[in-house]
């Protein structure tokens, strides 16, 4: 599984889970909303495999955390490639560097 951190670029205006929302949605994905709580809500795009941990402070968004499970993650990435730069955020790859301290 691929996991990536999507955050704001820097000077980036405040951005809504229904901002990302609409943003795959152009892209041409089906999104799925579960609210966990007031302050987090997964957005899942189940044609690609892949679903988006998303923090809240608000009705701003802070970060999401994107889990590809596809074994080729290339499309999803591509769209959240795409609705990233539409909304100025920026996507890190998890190099899950503290799995070793566990």
């Amino acid at each position: 599984m691929l996991e990536l951190l999507a955050i704001p670029a820097w000077n980036t205006p405040p951005k809504t889970v229904e901002d990302w929302t609409e943003a795959l949605q152009s892209q041409g994905a089906v999104v799925t909303l579960e609210r966990e709580s007031p302050a987090a809500v997964w957005l899942e795009v189940g044609a690609l495999r892949f679903r988006g941990y998303a923090l809240c402070e608000g009705r701003k968004l802070e970060a999401i955390n994107f889990e590809l499970a596809d074994p080729d993650p290339a499309p999803a990435l591509k769209l959240l490639e795409a609705a990233a730069a539409t909304l100025g955020w920026e996507l890190h790859a998890d190099d899950d560097e503290d799995s070793d301290d566990d």
